[in-house]
């Protein structure tokens, strides 16, 4: 009678560790919604897929990230509120975009703010990602992956514009409200377009020309309707790369810290990339033949002291709270700008 008990009792162990083993072999993966702003073309969302790629070797397929390249719910005033919300679980936005919810988010779009000097942004970035990071998780329950700028941007225009004289009433494709106002100020005509229009409304006259880094404008294939640069070497767009905290809260401690972990990986694949679309846009642009016109020195000048008002009179507008960041920001450029 004993040894029936014993060996029904071993049978029933090895069921239970067979159903067990089971189990976890076909437990459902956790899917994750990645928003990006851009389409697969550009380096940006092109990292976001390398990423599902690790995400899904990192938790041996637990956490499954897929990306919506170009996605709606990635811009516009809502982005920030989606990812809050857990509506997606990861975004891929421009600060410009979420200006709206928060005014800092603009910081690296600021005209002429920012020097290119890719070292010294590296720094800024590290130095300025714990302020971000605190603001996000504080009041908008966001994990901030990480953030940098891509590459500068250029006016690209269907006739050759040589001057700041020559761009007076021109029609420009402008992102955001900072650039909008630097648009105006240059005296060419600001005009908003969605990112997925920009193609047409080149091609049929909408506006005659846009902003773009080199990289991008290439990627897009904008070259075949714009023929010129005029080299202002501006800014860089703030790229910030957003996680829900409700969706990293709901993982197993184990796949949180897996995912997690990958933070340092993405963040240097980003920042290379955009080195290399530094280095390599201009050369692909002039490939299919169009030709960049260098801002005159005079120019040049005119352009910072139009910038100086503008970034200005936004700082003004920002709430106490997130001040300090910009002071900071501020304080670090003007050590740079000091020594160079």
């Amino acid at each position: 009678m004993s040894r029936t008990i014993a060996v029904t009792g071993t049978v029933v162990c090895a069921v239970l560790l067979v159903f067990s083993l089971t189990a976890t072999t076909f437990a459902a993966p956790i899917g994750w919604a990645d928003g990006h702003v851009t389409g697969t073309g550009y380096w940006t969302a092109g990292n976001a897929v390398k990423l599902t790629e690790d995400v899904t070797k990192a938790t041996n397929g637990a956490l499954k990230v897929t990306v919506f390249p170009g996605s709606t719910l990635s811009t516009g005033a809502d982005a920030m509120n989606n990812v809050t919300a857990n509506v997606m679980q990861m975004a891929g936005v421009w600060g410009s975009h979420v200006a709206g919810q928060e005014q800092i988010m603009e910081l690296f779009d600021l005209p002429m703010f920012v020097p290119w000097d890719f070292e010294f942004r590296t720094k800024l970035w590290d130095a300025m990602y714990p302020d971000f990071a605190e603001m996000l998780h504080k009041k908008h329950g966001i994990w901030l992956m990480t953030m940098l700028q891509v590459e500068p941007r250029m006016i690209y225009t269907k006739r050759p514009i040589k001057s700041l004289d020559e761009l007076k009433g021109v029609k420009i494709r402008s992102m955001g409200p900072v650039e909008t106002s630097f648009t105006r100020a240059l005296g060419a005509t600001p005009v908003p377009v969605e990112a997925a229009e920009i193609y047409t409304a080149l091609q049929q006259g909408l506006v005659d020309g846009n902003w773009f880094p080199d990289s991008a404008q290439y990627a897009f294939k904008f070259h075949e309707v714009t023929r010129y640069i005029f080299d202002l070497n501006n800014a860089g767009a703030g790229y910030f790369v957003m996680v829900s905290e409700k969706a990293l809260d709901g993982l197993p401690a184990n796949v949180r810290q897996e995912f997690m972990g990958l933070r340092d990986l993405h963040s240097k694949r980003l920042r290379e990339s955009s080195l290399d679309g530094t280095k390599k846009g201009r050369s692909l642009l002039e490939g299919t033949g169009m030709k960049a016109n260098v801002v005159p020195a005079a120019d040049r000048k005119r352009i910072m002291s139009m910038s100086s008002p503008i970034v200005e009179e936004w700082a003004a507008r920002l709430p106490a709270d997130t001040r300090p960041i910009y002071l900071k920001a501020k304080r670090l450029v003007d050590e740079y700008n000091a020594s160079h």
